[in-house]
């Protein structure tokens, strides 16, 4: 297929050395500062307890072409930027938030993406332009007391490792594991460096290893001092906020509009505008049948009809502890032990249950009763390749269901998982680690308490304004489902309000923080073994060489703990099968308090795009989803939608999420220039699928039909999953109680998906009622609430 693209192309070596991009030579003499402003709204100019609205970045080109750096330089830099700020207690990133200047740092750090790589950092939420100055002689200091006295053995340790074992548990994150390795080849070959070096690293980190092993921490202190602080080439950049901005440059954007307007000849204004209707005539018309026929594709036939199963084995009462033991057994895990210890916390009082987000910080960044925070982050580094907390609240099916079905969500299984990594000998090395982070963190630290709610509330407002799909989402689940309403309080814009609250009792009332805090780290403790569980994953050589201290750490440190919880606090594990979690009436008490589905409403942010999501019930309750309706929202997705939304109205994405377990469709945009056109244009989506259901998909052998099959099955395989997402896909099914057949019979529903599954869902659709909550501007709010034939938005938060 490439070669009938590629095999006309001959190579040019003249056209390749004009594409080669040179390097910026270093030319300032002295740093450059600038001071700058950015819209916002009028709270950021408030010099209240969350901070101020200024902002710091200084930002130095590390490299040129008069020295290129070397591979083990480029690792040093890497493990230099992961000493300095790869964590809470690392050493500069632990300066600035020490000093209280600000909410939260920027610690971008080492860009090695392009071919001169930058370095960054910075802090957010900065009070006055004096404190401006003050974060920047915070830095300073640090870097040269850094390059002075150089950095504990054991730090170089524990970050090297950390390293390492990123380097070698490398799965792609959040995208394929090809896809990300493309993207790092990309970032070498781009600048005609061998794609090699950029994947290639054990030489390299074993010279690395064997510098600092002779001359210890002085390669750190050269970096230091040669690419920062011996370094003139850097920027300065202070941002201040202005709330009259966006106002003011609407206005300006207007004026000019106009101006350029008044330029035009009659003739040459409709030119303008026949160009425009003849680009939207482009982009609405359907691609050649031709040219579509040209483009290779997969047919029904070339699909797997099975559904991917990953093995789980099941121990109850485990080592005679009473705990369960969940095994997932790979082929190879490279060594590697993956391990989640999972508590029940249906026991904690729903009043807390929003500050669990903020509990898990604290277990983390706290330290412990015998190691300091930086002790117990050097330990993690030492001996694992990361330790963290996680929470899951999933809605249990029914047994013997064989569909899903849009249930009540009253039976729900919630836990914490403390997660960790290591290679099998560490384990014995990790798992007290893990313990302690449960039992014996420092949750009475009153400051570092008020820097991570202050950093929490900078970090949450800053995500509205770059992620506002996500919190409108969940603000639109939230008025539907338990689950959704939860999730709201914990990661959703209600979030924010919590923790400003904390904020205020952290400085007026400490002493009721911490007992709430230390009430819940005992309702968790003292749940019953029996909703203990231990996930592994790895394969069989690991599982043996790690089930020796796993029994040692069962039946001696949890047996023990829980034995010593008075029974008062002891909590019973319920059967959630088949009763409804306690969490569930006083959150549906709330629900019908503070939600109205018939309210729509708005978040406010300095932004000049917006997020907008309309969503609500598709499905009744107790009524089957089939696999065939995920079909049709992905055919919205890509076609009605990303026409509409993307291509002719401009926005940079567009979304049909359908939630099986609640039968809820939410419709959302991403950076969208437009409100109440896009809501206008969801109201299409109807009509138009009617039409296809009763045209080019009822066609005999539709070609429309099976693409939107092969592309539902895409979505639903996605991309190959690690080891850890093995095994944690795998204990979500089991926990939920979902069954090989009920996974089959869904995969069967999306392949053998019919037109007439389109038009049940085209007819749902056009009785649908649903909500609507946008992330947006005032100024775009305000236009369309001045239109009377818009709906109309109640603003509930503003950023």
């Amino acid at each position: 297929i490439l070669d009938g693209y590629l095999n006309n192309y001959e190579f040019d070596g003249a056209i390749r050395d004009e594409s080669r991009i040179p390097y910026q030579v270093k030319k300032f003499d002295e740093p450059v500062r600038a001071s700058k402003p950015y819209p916002s709204g009028e709270d950021d100019t408030d010099e209240d307890d969350s901070g101020g609205g200024r902002n710091l970045l200084i930002t130095w080109l590390i490299n040129d072409d008069t020295h290129q750096l070397s591979a083990v330089e480029e690792l040093a830099l890497i493990v230099l930027d992961d000493m300095m700020l790869g964590s809470s207690s690392s050493v500069l990133e632990k300066a600035l938030m020490d000093s209280g200047l600000g909410d939260e740092t920027f610690s971008d750090g080492i860009d090695r993406t392009l071919i001169q790589m930058v370095f960054q950092v910075g802090m957010k939420g900065i009070k006055d332009e004096e404190g401006v100055l003050q974060v920047e002689e915070v830095i300073m200091k640090t870097l040269f007391s850094l390059a002075d006295d150089g950095f504990d053995g054991d730090d170089i340790k524990a970050s090297l490792n950390s390293i390492e074992f990123a380097l070698r548990d490398y799965s792609g994150g959040n995208e394929p594991k090809g896809i990300g390795l493309y993207t790092r080849v990309m970032n070498k070959w781009n600048y005609d460096i061998h794609p090699i070096e950029a994947l290639a690293f054990e030489d390299t980190l074993s010279q690395l290893k064997d510098i600092v092993a002779e001359t210890g921490s002085d390669i750190f202190q050269n970096l230091i001092k040669d690419y920062l602080l011996n370094n003139s080439h850097r920027t300065i950049l202070d941002l201040y906020p202005d709330p009259n901005m966006e106002a003011e440059q609407l206005k300006e954007e207007k004026k000019h509009l106009a101006d350029v307007q008044k330029r035009f000849k009659p003739q040459e204004l409709q030119d303008v505008l026949d160009a425009s209707k003849s680009l939207e005539k482009i982009q609405s018309a359907d691609d050649p049948p031709d040219a579509v026929a040209a483009i290779p594709s997969l047919s029904l036939s070339d699909l797997d009809r099975n559904e991917v199963e990953f093995p789980i084995f099941i121990e109850e009462d485990v080592f005679g502890s009473d705990a369960t033991l969940v095994s997932h057994i790979v082929p190879s895990s490279s060594g590697i032990a993956y391990i989640d210890f999972g508590f029940d916390i249906s026991n904690i009082q729903y009043e807390d249950i929003p500050l669990l987000p903020f509990l898990q910080r604290m277990m983390m960044e706290t330290g412990t009763k015998n190691l300091t925070d930086i002790e117990l982050d050097r330990l993690i580094g030492m001996h694992t390749g990361g330790i963290g907390v996680d929470r899951i609240i999933e809605t249990i099916t029914p047994d013997g269901a064989i569909d899903r079905v849009v249930s009540s969500s009253t039976k729900l299984r919630t836990m914490l998982f403390i997660q960790g990594k290591c290679m099998a000998d560490k384990a014995r090395k990790m798992f007290p680690m893990m313990f302690d982070i449960l039992t014996s963190t420092n949750l009475d630290s009153p400051k570092k308490a008020t820097q991570i709610l202050r950093e929490t509330i900078s970090a949450i407002e800053s995500n509205i304004q770059s992620d506002g799909d996500d919190y409108a989402t969940r603000r639109i689940m939230a008025k539907f489902s338990v689950p959704g309403f939860l999730g709201e309080q914990w990661s959703g814009s209600a979030q924010l309000a919590v923790v400003k609250d904390l904020l205020d009792s952290a400085n007026n009332n400490w002493p009721a923080v911490v007992e709430r805090l230390e009430r819940m780290r005992q309702a968790i403790i003292g749940t019953s073994l029996e909703g203990v569980i231990i996930n592994f994953s790895g394969d069989d050589v690991v599982l043996s060489t790690v089930k020796d201290p796993l029994k040692k750490f069962v039946t001696r440190q949890l047996s023990l703990l829980h034995k010593s919880v008075p029974d008062e606090g002891k909590g019973k594990l319920l059967n959630f099968k088949t009763v409804n979690h306690p969490w569930v009436l006083p959150a549906q008490e709330s629900m019908k308090a503070t939600m109205s589905v018939d309210e729509y409403e708005a978040i406010l942010a300095s932004t000049k795009v917006s997020y907008v999501g309309k969503g609500g019930s598709l499905f009744q309750l107790n009524e089957p989803v089939s696999g065939s309706m995920s079909v049709v929202s992905r055919y919205l997705q890509n076609g009605y939608l990303w026409d509409t939304i993307r291509v002719q109205m401009g926005a940079y994405g567009a979304m049909a999420y359908l939630y099986s377990t609640e039968g809820i469709l939410i419709f959302m945009s991403y950076r969208d220039p437009n409100l109440a056109t896009t809501l206008a244009a969801y109201d299409g989506a109807a009509p138009q699928l009617l039409e296809d259901a009763s045209s080019t998909l009822s066609a005999q052998d539709s070609v429309d039909l099976t693409r939107a099959i092969i592309g539902a099955i895409g979505h639903h395989d996605g991309r190959a999953p690690s080891t850890a997402e093995i095994g944690w896909i795998s204990l979500l099914r089991w926990l939920r109680n979902e069954s090989p057949e009920m996974r089959q019979r869904y995969r069967d529903q999306i392949i053998e998906t019919t037109a007439k599954d389109f038009d049940d869902f085209a007819n749902r659709l056009t009785s649908w009622s649903p909500t609507i909550c946008a992330v947006t501007s005032q100024s775009m709010l305000d236009e369309m609430n001045a239109d009377a034939d818009a709906p109309k938005l109640k603003t509930i938060l503003s950023v």
